[in-house]
C-alpha cells in the first residue's frame, strides 16, 4: 500500500513476480518430494512469508525514515477507515465461490466440476482489471483532492479503456468457448460450453466495478462499495437457491451474471447520487460496435472447434477489433 501510495509501481511489480516464482519453486520441491498437500500449504506459506519480508525491506529501507511510530489513536483511525473497504474484499472474494459451495450442497460432483471449469475461466480474466485499477487508486485520490471535474474526467477515461478491453473479451470467450474448454479441460467438459458463454456476460461488467472500490475509497464513501457487495452476495445465493435445484450448473452461472449486474447498476445509482454525471452510452457503444464486425470475421473464418482455429483466429481477431476501435476514435 505505501509502494502505491508513493506510485512506485515497479516494486509491487517486483514483489508479485518474484512472490509466484517462490511458490513455484517451493511447490516443485514440495512436489519432488512428495510430501502431499501439506508440502503444498507449506510451499504457498513460505512464499508468502518471502513476500513479507521483501515488502518489509522495501517499506523500511525506502519509506519509514523515523522507524516504527506507534500512535493508537492514528492506528483506531486508519482501522475505521480500511475497515469497510477490508469487509467489500473479504465479501467478494467470498461472492466468487458461493456458486461452487451451494452447488456441492444441493447437486453433483459432476455438476461443480463443470461450473468451476467455466468459472476458472472467468476468475483468471478477473486477475485483469483488478491488476489495471491498482494503480489508479493514487490517481483517484489526488484528483479527488484537487477536483470534483477531474476526479470524473479520470474516472470516465479509466471507465471508457476498461469497456475497451472487456467487450472484445466478452465476444471472443461466447464464441471461442468450445476451444477453449477443449483445450484446457479436455472433451468430457465440453457440457461446461453454455455455462462459460453465460458467465461471459459477467465480464462486462467485472472491469468497471474493479474501480468502485478504488474509487468510493478516494472519496471516502467506502461504506456505500460494501453495501453494494454485500446486495450482490445476497443475490447470488438467493438466485443460486432458487436457480440450482431447476437448472443445475447454468442455474450458477445466470445468478453470478445477474448479481455482477446488480453490483455495476448500484455503483452507477450510489455515483449519481453525487452527481458523478459520466457519459456511460458514448463509452460502450464503439467498443460494442468494433467487437460485434470483428466478432462476425471471427466466427466466418474460424467457426471451427477445433485448435487451430483458437490459435490463428485470436490475435487476427483482436487485431480486427483494435484497428476498427481506432477508426472509430473509441
Amino acid at each position: 500500500s505505501v509502494c502505491r501510495a508513493f506510485e512506485e509501481m515497479g516494486y509491487n511489480a517486483v514483489g508479485f513476480v518474484s512472490h509466484k516464482i517462490a511458490l513455484l519453486v517451493f511447490v516443485g520441491v514440495a512436489l519432488e518430494g512428495n510430501y502431499g498437500i501439506l508440502g503444498i500449504a507449506v510451499a504457498y506459506f513460505l512464499a508468502n512469508v518471502y513476500m513479507f519480508i521483501f515488502y518489509f525491506m522495501v517499506a523500511h529501507r525506502r519509506y519509514l525514515k523515523r522507524g516504527w511510530v506507534v500512535d493508537v489513536p492514528y492506528w483506531k483511525y486508519l482501522i475505521v477507515q480500511a475497515f469497510p473497504v477490508g469487509l467489500s474484499m473479504v465479501i467478494r472474494r467470498l461472492t466468487l465461490h458461493v456458486d461452487t459451495l451451494i452447488l456441492t450442497a444441493l447437486t453433483t460432483s459432476a455438476a461443480v466440476g463443470i461450473f468451476n471449469s467455466a468459472y476458472r475461466i472467468i476468475q483468471m480474466i478477473d486477475m485483469i482489471p483488478l491488476t489495471l485499477a491498482i494503480p489508479l487508486y493514487p490517481l483517484f485520490t489526488r484528483l479527488a483532492k484537487e477536483s470534483f471535474d477531474k476526479l470524473v474526467y479520470g474516472f470516465e477515461t479509466s471507465l471508457r479503456i476498461f469497456f475497451l478491453i472487456s467487450v472484445p473479451i466478452l465476444t471472443w470467450l461466447f464464441v471461442s468457448a468450445p476451444q477453449l474448454i477443449d483445450l484446457m479441460f479436455g472433451e468430457e467438459y465440453l457440457g461446461a460450453v453454455s455455462s462459460l458463454r453465460v458467465l461471459s456476460i459477467a465480464v462486462v461488467f467485472l472491469f468497471p466495478t474493479s474501480l468502485y472500490i478504488f474509487l468510493f475509497a478516494a472519496m471516502d464513501k467506502q461504506k456505500w462499495h460494501t453495501i453494494s457487495a454485500i446486495t450482490c452476495l445476497v443475490i447470488n445465493i438467493v438466485l443460486d437457491l432458487l436457480l440450482i435445484p431447476h437448472l443445475g450448473h447454468m442455474g450458477a452461472a445466470v445468478a453470478t451474471v445477474i448479481a455482477e449486474i446488480t453490483f455495476f447498476v448500484m455503483g452507477v445509482v450510489f455515483l449519481i447520487k453525487m452527481n458523478f454525471r459520466v457519459h456511460y452510452f458514448s463509452v460502450f457503444y464503439k467498443p460494442v460496435i468494433a467487437a460485434a464486425i470483428a466478432t462476425i470475421i471471427y466466427t466466418w473464418l474460424f467457426a471451427e472447434r477445433e485448435l487451430w482455429g483458437l490459435l490463428v483466429g485470436t490475435p487476427l481477431y483482436f487485431v480486427v477489433y483494435t484497428t476498427l476501435a481506432l477508426l472509430l476514435r473509441g
